[in-house]
Formats: structure tokens, sequence, C-alpha cells
């Protein structure tokens, strides 16, 4: 299990102006729930993009002044429609002694052997929802498609799950596949006399039956 810490800052602003302003200084609204604990929360940006490019679906130990630390995961992330950055986010505490549901990314490894031969691989999922206790969480699941064929397709029960964590996703989903590759035809048409090369043809063949009648 890989642990990332992060730091919040506890905030008073509610009104949409007083949020917009928190953005502006470079902050992201939030909320820690909990069973004993409830917290309007503020997460420096920069921190979080850091997080979201790592792991952003693992456990998270969370800091928040005069609430302490707490064993949490990222539940919800709200982004602007146009400009795509993250306007809010959700945070859960977790009970580090009870099973957690949780997406974890798959990691595709190899070059496929269709591929080699001109092939073009797609992948058609890129995480898989899981079960398991905290404590045996994985930060990724690696999938060897070494052996994929053109027109073979690799599905999720092809993860070797570490012991402890159990499969939610269903197994028949596929995770990727290798499509053949697109062959470009040229269409050959007959070239057909027209316009002053059909009428040179027609008066020659005019000719031809005046001179038999002459």
């Amino acid at each position: 299990m890989v642990t990332n810490n992060l730091k919040a800052d506890l905030r008073e602003t509610k009104k949409q102006s007083e949020l917009r302003s928190l953005r502006q200084q470079g902050m992201v609204p939030g909320v820690l729930y909990g069973e004993k604990v409830q917290a309007s929360i503020a997460i420096n940006e920069k921190e979080l993009q850091q997080l979201l490019r790592g792991n952003a679906n693992g456990i998270i130990t969370l800091e928040v002044p005069t609430h302490g630390k707490h064993s949490v995961m990222l539940t919800d992330t709200q982004k602007d429609s146009l400009r795509g950055n993250i306007i809010h986010v959700d945070f859960h505490q977790i009970n580090m002694k009870s099973e957690v549901k949780a997406q974890v990314r798959v990691e595709l490894t190899g070059e496929p052997q269709g591929v080699k031969e001109g092939g073009v691989l797609q992948v058609v999922r890129y995480e898989v929802d899981v079960k398991c206790m905290p404590s045996v969480l994985p930060e990724t699941l690696e999938v060897d498609i070494s052996n994929l064929a053109v027109g073979e397709n690799l599905n999720v029960d092809s993860i070797q799950l570490p012991k402890g964590v159990e499969l939610i996703t269903d197994p028949g989903e596929i995770l990727a596949t290798v499509l053949a590759p697109t062959v470009e035809t040229e269409d050959t048409e007959t070239a057909e006399p027209t316009g002053e090369e059909g009428s040179d043809v027609a008066e020659t063949d005019e000719a031809a039956e005046t001179k038999d009648e002459a």
C-alpha cells in the first residue's frame, strides 16, 4: 500500500464570490466527510494536481488544522466544463480495519505481437474496480500483453490480483484489443470516351458510311 500525504486548510468561505476568490489564489475548495468529522477545507491546487498525476485512487493521509490527520480517499472531483481545471473535491474518511472499494489503474506492459505485425492496439479500460482491506490496496495492476495477436481481446479476468484483493468489475469486460491494419484500396475505373473524343469517333464512323455509299 502506498500512502500519499496531503495538507489542507480550514475555510469559512461558502458564497460563490468567495469561492472564486479562493480559486484565484491557487486553492481548491473541498469537503472532508467522516463518521466523527466533517470540515470545509481548501487544498493547494499544485499539490492536488501532483496527487492526481500519481495515485489519485489510493489511500491519502489528509492533515487538517485542529482536526489532525485522517486516512481518506478522494471520492469526487469536479472540473470546470470549459477550462478543465479542478473546482471542488470531496474526501471521505475510511476505517483502516474495514474493506474499501476503489478503482485501480491498469498498466499494460510489453509490445503486442499483433502490433509488430502491423495491427493497432486499442485500450478499452484504464482502470478496474476492486474491493480489499486498505493495507493491501495496490497502486497499479500490471498485465503483460506481449502475446496479444491481431483480432484478439484481453479481458479483465487476465489480471493477476494480489492476495486479499477481490475484483468487482465484470471479468468478461475487455481491457484491450489489437485491431487489424487498415488496407487502402484504389478503385480503378475504365475510361470511356467523352466530349471531343466521342465526337471524333462518331464523325469517323459517319464518314466511313458515306464513302461506302458512294
